[in-house]
């Protein structure tokens, strides 16, 4: 067995969240690219952002690599990539999700000048800009970013294992 299928399991053991079950789970515009043609492959790929609204108040971010399937649109998280998260909390205000999260993990250290920043937790407000008919956001918005509903994902445990990650 590879060590790298052993990391979603060893990441699982150290706490975070433990399932997605009735999270609201959004995605960024990722910009999705082809791998080479010479490589034959059935799927695109892209930097992306997801943000996880647990129905617990509990919020996670998870900054990564994504994989798509070119016929059914079902989404990957690349449990062998760098990654970086945040955890913390969320409230509903009106037609916006305010939330309190700071950095947990962080593949790429920050600089000496800013390193406050990661234990530090910060406040951003998330402007709910669609709904789907039970009411959960269906479209994000802040500032010029916006996030959709994450349809169908591949491989849930590896977002709750990432997030999961000190």
């Amino acid at each position: 067995m590879s060590i790298l299928a052993l990391i979603p399991l060893l990441l699982a053991l150290s706490g975070g969240p433990s399932s997605l079950a009735g999270a609201w789970i959004l995605v960024n515009n990722v910009e999705w690219q082809s791998p080479p043609v010479a490589l034959h492959k059935t799927y695109v790929e892209g930097d992306g952002e997801i943000l996880v609204f647990f129905h617990s108040g509990e919020f996670g971010y998870l900054s990564t690599a994504l994989f798509k399937d070119r016929s059914s649109g079902t989404v990957s998280v690349c449990a062998g990539c760098s990654f970086s998260t945040k955890r913390g909390s969320w409230r509903l205000r009106g037609e916006n999700l305010v939330v309190s999260a700071r950095w947990v993990h962080q593949d790429l250290r920050p600089l000496p000048s800013t390193s406050s920043a990661t234990t530090d937790y910060t406040t951003t407000v998330w402007r709910i800009t669609a709904r789907a008919p039970d009411g959960s956001p269906e479209e994000l918005q802040r500032g010029v970013r916006r996030y959709n509903l994450l349809g169908q994902i591949a491989n849930p445990e590896v977002i709750t294992s990432l997030l999961g990650s000190e």
